[in-house]
């Protein structure tokens, strides 16, 4: 316990230590201060979904899930590895959240930033309670298109609308959908499948409902019918949930644009949002 109040401690300060670099650097580039609390918003953001879909690769590649989902009795367990990366999810949710407060307020949207940062704060503490983690660790690599999405939001050059869009789709849709059908049907009793069936039952209906609004939106695009922001097509968000980071809630326009922040309170687009990111 001691050891791991000492973990959570390092990687409250080592993000900390990574947003006020990101920070300064926004600065001393010369963006404008209202594009900088923009992008502070994106930071953690974006580290976290890298981070997490990288250590995910690593764990798939090793014992015990060597790059098979199916649901059985072993990754219904932890490793240290993935207990790691519950207690690293639930720094970057709890310091999302204070730092949003205190340097990007206008940023933070009641349903993506605090519900979700506190289900998934919730939930971590749940999976670290039960050792039942190696779902989440796999369910990280969903995390690649919120990463894409950081990126876009961080630089504008670096916006890339369709590989997240096909990322998303490949990742959120059918390998969240493989995932979702391997849980439900898992034939062992297990006192903790209620919640892991309910996390990954709400998640698949999310991902999917926004995914297609995405598929929508850019079928408008291509036919005219709807003119993309800026220089691309939108890209707003969709996890979670990590919705930002899924195990991610990120953001959807109504017009079926995908996305995991508010809109900035000065923005003069009148498209409403609702929510995704790193759901499990």
């Amino acid at each position: 316990m001691q050891d791991e109040l000492q973990l959570d401690v390092y990687l409250v300060v080592g993000l900390t230590i990574l947003f006020v670099l990101g920070a300064v650097g926004c600065s001393l580039a010369g963006v404008e201060k209202e594009s900088q609390v923009k992008k502070r918003a994106w930071i953690i953001t974006t580290f976290s979904a890298g981070f997490c879909f990288l250590v995910s690769i690593y764990a798939c590649n090793e014992a015990p899930i060597n790059w098979d989902f199916r649901l059985r009795a072993v990754l219904m367990g932890e490793t240290s590895l993935s207990r790691f990366i519950v207690h690293f999810f639930r720094a970057q949710a709890v310091l999302d959240l204070v730092l949003g407060v205190i340097f990007y307020r206008g940023e933070l949207n009641f349903l993506t930033s605090i519900v979700h940062h506190t289900a998934y704060f919730v939930l971590c503490n749940w999976m670290l309670a039960h050792s039942c983690s190696l779902m989440f660790i796999i369910c990280c690599l969903e995390e690649l298109p919120t990463m894409l999405l950081g990126f876009g939001h961080i630089n504008k050059k670096w916006r890339q609308d369709m590989p997240f869009g096909i990322t998303y789709g490949i990742l959120r849709v059918a390998l969240h959908s493989f995932l979702c059908f391997t849980v439900m049907t898992y034939p062992v009793p297990d006192d903790r499948l209620g919640v892991i069936r309910f996390n990954f039952g709400l998640t698949w209906f999310l991902h999917t409902h926004w995914f297609w609004g995405w598929v929508q939106q850019q079928r408008r695009i291509k036919s005219g019918s709807d003119k993309p922001a800026g220089n691309g097509s939108p890209m707003t968000h969709p996890e979670s949930p990590s919705t930002r980071r899924s195990p991610s809630f990120e953001m959807l326009n109504v017009s079926g644009s995908v996305g995991s922040r508010s809109s900035s309170r000065s923005s003069t687009s009148s498209k409403a949002k609702v929510g995704l990111d790193k759901i499990m």
